[in-house]
Formats: structure tokens, C-alpha cells, sequence
């Protein structure tokens, strides 16, 4: 006989189907499991949980701590500001107070000449001078140097001087007057009078008024203008010049130096520029306060740099070289030819030429 079948246990889909019995249940496989020490899903949870709760807590602080370190450098501009103002006082000509423009070269080594020629800023001196004159153009004084613009409002307490006394050091090192012997009178009119030295100057009177010391730190004086227009004296020397104005009640000395700022080249026969020195050209001061170089005959200028800044460079191939050039006290350049004159003046950063033509005065 056949025996009877057996019922079968598990009715249900599977292992983990919903029938009866101690491997069906999901609960009790993983009771067991947990007996075993096996539990794969619960330590990469918890650590998933750890990494998306932890970044909330530290973004914050990280956050503020950039925050209050990018607070601590706005000091430190404060702090370079004062610095330089501390270092752009004007350099007295101690000690007899006498005050130094601000922004002046005394105590500055001279910058270094560009190695590199850079391109020109203006016309070269074969550009077709304009039929018209600028309007301020000079009918007096010296010869070439245009009039330059005076202030709208003229000082009240412009200082006119009657007796000039020049001042020397004796044998016996007592201050004394000079004589005609110590110094000449070059030019004499109703506009200036120049003088020339062979003693060292140690004092400049004006009406029995103090104008200038010498002193161990100033450049030796060689010449000296009295300008009667302007009322101001003008005190050459082998850097520059001294300028002293009347203002205030009180004089003030100005120190202008440029033969240790102004760059002058040529062209050697291979074309590659070179420098000109004081065997090239001589230095002369005007009664407006300009500083001239005058080329000596022969001498072929074909740039001028004013520190490290192309003022003028000749960019024609004709024979018309400047006879000589000078910059005022505004340091505008005029450089003069046989037959016109150009001026170039600073625009932001680099030198232009201002406009047209400056006629030359006859003699």
C-alpha cells in the first residue's frame, strides 16, 4: 500500500513569507542574528547619522572665526596710512625752521634710468609747427621762456626789496658783507638782477630781514636772481635750485632738485642711445624760476626723460635738434628749436604735448 503524503509546512512564498514557523518570522532572524554578534546595517547608520549631524554644529563656529579674522586686517591699512604720513613730512632745512616743499628730492637716492627706451609721448621736432601761437605766449622778459599764468589773487603781503645784503664768513669766521670783489653783477634791469659768486654765500638780507642761511646741508650757491615782478629770489646750486617766497609774513625756502631727476640722451653711430653729461651742455636759471640746459655747439639731444618718464624723443631724420630746453616750477618741459618751441606737460601719469607752437622772442 501507499503511504500517505506529507503536508508540507510552509504554504507561503518563501523563507521570509507570512506562514507559521521559527525561520519565518523576520523578527526572530534577527533576534538570532543579534546573538551572533552580526549586525551589518546599525554601525554604518549610526556613523551616516553622526556625518549629516556634526556638519551643522561646526559650519557655524568655522564661520565666525573667518568672520573675525577678516575684521583684523582693516587695522592694518589704518596703521600703513599713518606711516606715510609720518615719512611725506616735509624735510625742514634745519635748524633754522626754514620749510622744504613738500614731495622734494633732498634725502632721495636718484632713480635709475629705464634700460628700455619707451615709445614718445608727443610730436618729434620734425612735426609742422602750428601757423598760431598759444595765448600765453611771453612778450618780455627772457628770451624763449613763455609767461607763465600768475595766481588769480595776488598776496597782499608781497615783499618788495629795497636793500639786498649778501653775507660772507672772514678769515676770523665773523659774518661780514661781501664787496664787489666777492660776487658780480651779471644783468641788471627793471625786471631782475642776477649775481654770481666766487665767495660761498652764508646769508641773504632783504631790507635787513634774514631771506637764506647757509648751512653745512645746503648745496653752495652760485648764482642768485632778484626777480622785481615776482619778488622772489632764486638760488642756484649744482642740484637745483632754492626758491624764496614771501608769505605770510614770514620767508619760506623751497627746495627744487632736478639735474639728479632729468635724463638726457643722443645717438651713437650704431643707433643705441647714450648719455649726455655735463660736458655736453651747461645750466643757467631763469628769472621765473626755470632751470635750463643749454647744449654746447655739436651736441645731437634725441630724448629727455624727466626720473623714469619719456618727456620727448626725436622721431624725424632732418638736422633740427634743440639749442636747449628748461622746466619751471610747475615742471612743464619747453624745448626749444631754431625756429619754434614745444612745451609738454604732465597728464596723469605720463608726459603730452600741451598744444601748438611757442613763437621765440627775438633779441
Amino acid at each position: 500500500p501507499t503511504a500517505p503524503l506529507r503536508q508540507p509546512s510552509n504554504l507561503g512564498p518563501g523563507i521570509l513569507g507570512p506562514a507559521p514557523g521559527p525561520l519565518r518570522d523576520p523578527s526572530v532572524l534577527l533576534q538570532n542574528l543579534s546573538h551572533k554578534h552580526i549586525r551589518p546595517s546599525t554601525p554604518h547608520s549610526e556613523k551616516s547619522e553622526q556625518q549629516t549631524k556634526e556638519p551643522p554644529t561646526e559650519v557655524p563656529t568655522k564661520t565666525t572665526k573667518e568672520a573675525t579674522t577678516q575684521t583684523q586686517p582693516t587695522k592694518e591699512p589704518q596703521q600703513t596710512t599713518q606711516h606715510t604720513q609720518q615719512t611725506s613730512e616735509p624735510s625742514g632745512l634745519e635748524p633754522e625752521t626754514i620749510p622744504v616743499e613738500i614731495g622734494s628730492d633732498e634725502d632721495e637716492e636718484p632713480p635709475e634710468p629705464p634700460k628700455e627706451p619707451t615709445e614718445p609721448s608727443g610730436p618729434g621736432d620734425g612735426d609742422q609747427p602750428p601757423d598760431k601761437p598759444e595765448e600765453d605766449e611771453d612778450e618780455d622778459g627772457d628770451e624763449g621762456e613763455p609767461e607763465e599764468p600768475e595766481d588769480e589773487e595776488p598776496p597782499k603781503d608781497v615783499k618788495r626789496c629795497n636793500i639786498i645784503t649778501l653775507m660772507k664768513m672772514n678769515e676770523e669766521g665773523d659774518l661780514v658783507p661781501m664787496t664787489e670783489g666777492d660776487y658780480e653783477i651779471v644783468r641788471d634791469n627793471e625786471d631782475a638782477v642776477k649775481y654770481t659768486f666766487t665767495s660761498t654765500l652764508e646769508e641773504l638780507h632783504c631790507d635787513g630781514e634774514i631771506v637764506y642761511k647757509h648751512i653745512s646741508r645746503n648745496r653752495r650757491t652760485s648764482s642768485l636772481i632778484y626777480n622785481r615782478v615776482r619778488h622772489h629770489f632764486l638760488l642756484k646750486n649744482d642740484l637745483g635750485m632754492y626758491v624764496c617766497n614771501y608769505r605770510k609774513g614770514v620767508w619760506s625756502v623751497f627746495n627744487h632738485k632736478f639735474l639728479n631727476t632729468i635724463y638726457i640722451f643722443t645717438k651713437d653711430s650704431e643707433g643705441n642711445d647714450m648719455f649726455l653729461n655735463s660736458e655736453h651742455y651747461t645750466n643757467d636759471i631763469g628769472d621765473k624760476g626755470s632751470f635750463k640746459y643749454i647744449f654746447k655747439d655739436g651736441v645731437k639731444c634725441t630724448k629727455i626723460m624727466y626720473r623714469n618718464q619719456l618727456v620727448w624723443e626725436k622721431t624725424d631724420y632732418t638736422d633740427n635738434y634743440p639749442i636747449y630746453f628748461y622746466i619751471n616750477l610747475k615742471y612743464h618741459f619747453y624745448i626749444l628749436f631754431s625756429d619754434h618751441i614745444y612745451k609738454y606737460s604732465k597728464r596723469g601719469t605720463e608726459y603730452h604735448h600741451f598744444s601748438g607752437n611757442l613763437r621765440r622772442q627775438k633779441k
